[in-house]
C-alpha cells in the first residue's frame, strides 16, 4: 500500500545532473570558501558552560532498559540518545535515526567539535535494532564506529539511505550486507518486515533543505533526506529477522539525552517524522499535505548561528515551530542540540 495522499502541487523532487544532487528550493544557497572564511574569521562562539551546570540543566539520565524491551504496542516510545540519534519503538518495530556514539564528530579522531555531554547508553545495551535510517552522510549524522558496532551486535538490521550512499557502506568496510541496504529518493516508499509480525513498517524517504559531503572531493554526490515511519491502519504488531522492499511512488520536548517518549497514535495508525539536517522551505507543507498528520516528529533546533550563514541549512528554533506546524504533527522533540558545539550560539 502507499501511505501518500493527493497533494495540491506536484511533489518536490531533488534536483540532479553531471552526478551531483541540487537543492530545488531559492530558500537555498550553498555556502562557499569565501562565506566559510569569514564565518571563521568573525566566528564569536559562546562559551561552554561548567560540567556543574550542564549536570544542572541537560543532566544524562540512564536508559530504562525494562521500559525499552517493553515498549507499550499500542504508543509510540521515543528515546533521545543525543544529537540526532533517536531510538524510535512503533508498531513492534526499533529504528534508530542518524545513529552517532562518537566522541568527535570529524574526519580525524583527536580534532573536530567534541561531545560534551555523553550518550546514556552503548549500542549492545539497547534492543535489537530492526532498522537504521540516515539522512545524510556528514560526521554528527554518520558515526562509521556506530555502524560497525551495530552490524556486530545485530546481523539483520536494515539499513534505509539517501540514493548515493550504498556504495561508501562498502568502500568503508562496515560490514554491511549490501543485501540490507536500501538506497531511496524522495517520496519513493519501503515496507519493513521482520518474522513474528503480523504487519509491516512504512518507510517512506522525504525530502529536506541540506546537502552532503564526506571527503574533500564528493560534495553533493549523494542525496539528502529527512523521513517518515508510518505503521498501517489497525495494525497489531506481534514479536522478530528483518527485511525490506521498496517501491517508487508517484501522488499528484526533551530535557536530557535519554527520555523515552510514549505517545498516542492517531487514527490512521501511528506515524513518526524525523526531519535529518535541514534548512527552512516549501517542502514541510507538502510532507504534511502528503503524509501528516504525525503522532511525533523530531526537529532540530541547534546549530543555527550566524543566520546569515547557517540559515540555508539549519533550522533555529522559531523555525523549528514551524516545520512542526507545516507538517501537521501532534507532539515533537527537539533534536541536533545540546551534544556538540558545532556553531556560534549557546548550548
Amino acid at each position: 500500500m502507499s501511505f501518500l495522499k493527493p497533494t495540491s502541487l506536484p511533489l518536490i523532487r531533488p534536483l540532479f545532473a553531471n552526478g551531483l544532487y541540487a537543492n530545488p528550493f531559492n530558500t537555498f544557497q550553498m555556502m562557499g570558501l569565501k562565506n566559510v572564511m569569514k564565518w571563521q574569521f568573525s566566528k564569536n562562539t559562546a562559551p561552554l558552560p561548567s560540567v556543574a551546570e550542564l549536570n544542572e540543566r541537560l543532566p544524562v539520565l540512564p536508559i530504562n532498559k525494562e521500559q525499552l524491551n517493553n515498549p507499550a504496542q499500542d504508543k509510540i516510545q521515543c528515546t533521545w540518545i543525543g544529537h540526532a540519534t533517536m531510538f524510535v519503538q512503533l508498531g513492534g518495530y526499533n529504528i534508530i535515526t542518524d545513529p552517532v556514539f562518537c566522541e568527535r564528530v570529524s574526519p580525524i579522531s583527536f580534532m573536530g567539535p567534541k561531545r560534551f555531554r555523553p550518550t546514556p547508553c552503548a549500542i549492545n545495551d539497547l534492543p535489537n535494532i530492526d532498522a537504521v535510517i540516515i539522512s545524510h552522510n556528514h560526521y554528527d549524522h554518520l558515526d562509521h564506529e556506530a555502524v560497525v558496532n551495530i552490524t556486530a551486535h545485530h546481523k539483520d538490521t536494515q539499513w534505509y539511505v539517501p540514493k548515493g550512499m550504498k556504495s561508501w557502506f562498502a568502500s568503508a568496510r562496515t560490514g554491511v550486507n549490501p543485501h540490507h541496504i536500501t538506497e531511496m529518493t524522495w517520496w519513493e516508499e519501503a515496507t519493513l518486515t521482520k518474522s513474528g509480525s503480523r504487519s509491516g513498517l512504512g518507510v517512506v524517504c522525504t525530502p529536506s533543505q541540506h546537502w552532503s559531503k564526506r571527503t574533500a572531493f564528493d560534495d553533493c554526490k549523494q542525496l539528502w533526506c529527512s523521513w517518515v515511519l508510518k505503521t498501517a491502519p489497525n495494525s497489531q504488531p506481534s514479536s522478530s529477522s528483518s527485511s525490506s522492499s521498496s517501491s517508487s511512488s508517484s501522488s499528484s520536548s526533551s530535557e536530557s539525552s535519554s527520555s523515552s517518549v510514549p505517545i498516542q497514535p492517531n487514527d490512521d495508525g501511528k506515524s513518526f517524522f524525523f526531519a535529518g539536517d535541514t534548512g527552512y522551505c516549501e517542502a514541510f507543507p507538502q510532507i504534511g499535505e502528503a503524509l501528516g498528520p504525525f503522532d511525533l516528529a523530531a526537529i532540530p533546533i541547534g546549530a543555527y548561528e550566524p543566520r546569515w550563514f547557517m540559515k540555508y541549512a539549519h533550522i533555529n528554533p522559531e523555525d523549528a515551530v514551524q516545520v512542526h506546524r507545516d507538517i501537521r504533527a501532534r507532539k515533537s522533540i527537539a533534536m541536533h542540540w545540546g551534544t556538540f558545539v558545532l556553531t556560534d550560539e549557546h548550548v
